[in-house]
């Protein structure tokens, strides 16, 4: 059955032909100058005007209709309302009358529901485009979106792992969880407050399981299996170094590292997973060199980048960079490595980096990551070809003032009287009392606290630089109680892992579950106690530079910032 309405594609009102293939007038549609087929709605599209208005009656002259002509007089609606013969319904198109002619024929061009004329009210209606369907199916939210999306709004799209496009029912997908029903909402803004609040009591809740245990046929490995499957678990997975898919018995075989049990028990705790951990803690665990991390990332890179992104790590590993950083300049070189090849690399380069990050920049990306872009390619023509740097410093975007989220003494105090937990309290008294870093807390040794100068030794902070800060007498008096209590042996705060740190991810759910519990609204993270550390510090008259060094500020302007968010002034 043939089939021609008004579509939108691409943002963009044209005419779609749904023909069958190999239709006998298939080759006349082909015929028409500027016919574009469109994948996603199965349908040749023309544009929208009289000149193929009138080709398509010559094409299907079936499809017209004598029709009495439309006068000025006659109301619009009260002829779209009109009866409609059934011979009409079974074409599966009206038509509105020609008001330039007494007897014109007409071609009827409709959009599904409302019936609309060819000249009278081509720009009338548009409101029935832009909207979306949804359907629950087996389990999955199935969001049908009725026109091409924004290079904006898949960027949004792709910050949700869990939501995927499914060509077969030509829909975004995602498991029918409350999760995703938010993530939907928030991307799509498809229903209404009291349609969403019904939705979300009719989800069923997920019970969702993970076993870990060791495989003594593999190694250095230990197994890992979780049901049901999820997107947000394969992605995280998929970040982990060497790890490998056991087809036979079906799950996954990870590297026998503290970083990654502790990684993944944090996740899984996360995320709500009943865990089932069957690793003997006794049993010595590996820790994964550069090497090993180095294999991973060159794995991650496409075949005819690898030999260029082997040297680019092995010359940030020879600098004693961290792995993180390493990690992020490896994958930003790999976006760069996609737009120029490597074989084309000269000093001649600078119109080509001009031109990539200037497309880079359009694609709204947040300053602090196009800043990572630039430093990644400035490292690889400055530092391993050795050019002048010439390139990319004129790129760089101008730095702007974000003033830093701070609490106030008394929100501070709520927070701190919400937890309940001995361990938990003294790592975020530590974080407030002495503007510790997360990172700085949990890898706190018991020798680096000295009580009889009443100072902590922080080692290898950020800038892999030491530095000292005061201890005070309330906060030690909370550490020797929680020593009693938990008896730690190495680390200050040990983690699930026998010898091991306590985890990052961890503390921060601790921090976001006391401001909850202390109801405050107020925008911040486990970092807002180490603002407010230094805030309070200067409107206590606190000098300035002191308080640089107390933070490890290398340079004093990253300490300035605090007197504009002071009441001091």
């Amino acid at each position: 059955m043939i089939s021609i309405k008004r579509i939108v594609h691409r943002n963009d009102k044209r005419i779609g032909i749904f023909i069958p293939k190999y239709h006998q007038k298939e080759n006349s549609v082909r015929g028409i100058h500027g016919r574009l087929w469109s994948q996603s709605l199965s349908c040749w599209h023309i544009e929208d005007n009289l000149e193929n208005i009138e080709l398509l009656k010559a094409i299907f002259p079936e499809l017209i209709k004598n029709t009495v002509p439309l006068s000025s007089e006659k109301d619009l609606r009260s002829i779209e309302n009109a009866n409609i013969s059934s011979v009409e319904k079974q074409a599966g198109a009206s038509f509105i009358p020609n008001n330039t002619s007494n007897q014109a024929p007409k071609l009827p061009i409709n959009d599904g529901d409302k019936i609309l004329d060819a000249e009278t009210n081509l720009e009338h209606e548009n409101t029935h485009f832009n909207k979306t369907t949804v359907l629950f199916e087996a389990g999955y939210i199935m969001c049908k979106v009725n026109y091409r999306l924004t290079e904006s709004e898949m960027q949004s799209i792709r910050n949700y792992p869990a939501i995927f496009y499914s060509k077969k029912n030509k829909s975004w997908c995602a498991r029918a969880n409350v999760p995703n029903a938010q993530s939907f909402q928030r991307l799509f803004s498809i229903w209404t407050d009291l349609e969403f609040e019904n939705i979300l009591q009719k989800i069923p809740k997920e019970s969702k399981y993970a076993t870990l245990e060791i495989d003594e046929r593999f190694v250095g490995k230990f197994s890992f299996k979780f049901s049901p499957l999820h997107a947000e678990t394969l992605e995280f997975i998929k970040k982990i170094p060497l790890r490998k898919y056991h087809k036979v018995d079906k799950k996954w075989l990870l590297p026998y590292s503290k970083e990654v049990l502790e990684k993944l028990l944090a996740f899984l705790d996360h995320h709500q997973y009943h865990i089932k951990n069957n690793i003997d803690n006794k049993k010595p665990f590996r820790k994964l060199n550069h090497r090993e991390k180095q294999a991973f990332l060159v794995e991650q890179s496409p075949e005819a980048a690898r030999a260029i992104i082997f040297h680019y790590t092995n010359h940030l590993i020879a600098k004693r960079y961290s792995y993180n950083t390493i990690q992020v300049y490896a994958q930003a070189f790999n976006r760069f490595l996609k737009y120029h090849p490597a074989q084309k690399h000269s000093k001649n380069d600078k119109i080509y980096i001009e031109h990539y990050f200037y497309e880079l920049a359009k694609t709204n990306m947040a300053e602090s990551t196009l800043n990572t872009h630039i430093n990644a390619v400035k490292y690889y023509y400055e530092q391993i070809l050795d050019y002048e740097p010439m390139f990319v410093h004129f790129l760089r975007p101008k730095k702007a003032l974000t003033l830093p989220s701070v609490l106030n003494k008394d929100e501070v105090i709520k927070i701190f009287k919400s937890i309940t937990n001995k361990k938990h309290l003294a790592m975020l008294l530590l974080a407030y009392s002495a503007g510790l870093r997360l990172g700085e807390i949990v890898r706190l040794q018991i020798k680096d606290i000295d009580s009889k100068r009443m100072l902590i030794h922080i080692r290898g902070a950020k800038g892999k630089k030491d530095r000292m800060v005061t201890l005070s007498e309330i906060m030690l008096a909370h550490l020797r109680e929680y020593v009693v209590l938990y008896r730690p042996k190495i680390h200050l705060f040990e983690g699930q892992i026998d010898g091991d740190h306590y985890s990052e991810r961890s503390l921060q759910q601790v921090f976001r579950s006391a401001k909850t519990l202390a109801h405050i609204k107020k925008q911040a993270s486990m970092h807002t106690l180490r603002h407010s550390y230094a805030t309070h510090l200067l409107e206590a008259g606190t000098d300035i530079h002191l308080i640089q060094m107390l933070l490890g500020h290398q340079n004093i302007k990253t300490t300035l910032k605090y007197l504009h968010v002071s009441n001091r002034t």
